[in-house]
């Protein structure tokens, strides 16, 4: 799937998932597969991890969630950095801490996703710019050294575009390919492995 008919997605609202190359990827790196899923669960990864049941983490679980998740699954993926409308983005602040949990009990593929901010702030408060929110998710990645199969950049437009903060409803629509395509043109030069997943 063409990277082109993502961003061709955001003028028309269609759903899918595509990969994106690091710039400089690693020699014994697997190419990228979209995702098959709505649950991010089948990225193919260095290790092999293609359609393993996977689960979405976005708020942080207690021990005994971890202990039984790690019995029936293999990856998740965790929600790294969100909108975080009333600062214009910010690090998840259960992103570490969970992580941490899915490591403690064994579970061997683990990615992460960021949502970004990308809509309209409560008190006018502009997101903040597409390079300051990947630096600060990747910057909260390396310094949890943190060992992860993929990096996700989640896009999916908020349900209420009138909603404080609701996401990738820029007006007009041309608005959000062009910030589609800033985000993009980081991830490329990024050394970690990411991939962008789309929901529309």
């Amino acid at each position: 799937m063409r990277f082109s008919s993502f961003l061709l997605s955001l003028a028309v609202g269609t759903a899918l998932t595509t990969a994106v190359p690091a710039a400089n990827p690693s020699p014994t790196q697997a190419p990228i597969k979209p995702a098959k899923t709505r649950t991010k669960s089948s990225t193919h990864s260095p290790t092999s991890s293609a359609g393993l049941l996977a689960v979405d983490i976005n708020t942080a679980r207690p021990s005994s969630f971890w202990t039984c998740l790690a019995k029936t699954h293999q990856k998740v993926v965790i929600k790294g950095y969100g909108q975080a409308c009333k600062h214009g983005g910010a690090v998840d602040k259960d992103f570490v801490r969970s992580y941490e949990a899915a490591k403690a009990v064994g579970i061997p593929h683990i990615d992460a996703y960021m949502f970004p901010c990308t809509g309209k702030q409560p008190t006018g408060l502009a997101c903040k710019t597409p390079a300051t929110q990947i630096a600060e998710f990747e910057a909260a990645i390396a310094a949890a050294n943190m060992t992860l199969d993929s990096v996700w950049l989640d896009v999916e437009p908020g349900p209420d575009s009138g909603r404080p903060c609701a996401a990738w409803n820029l007006t007009p629509k041309t608005k959000n390919l062009a910030l589609a395509r800033q985000y993009v043109d980081l991830i490329r030069k990024s050394s970690l492995r990411w991939g962008v997943y789309a929901n529309g």
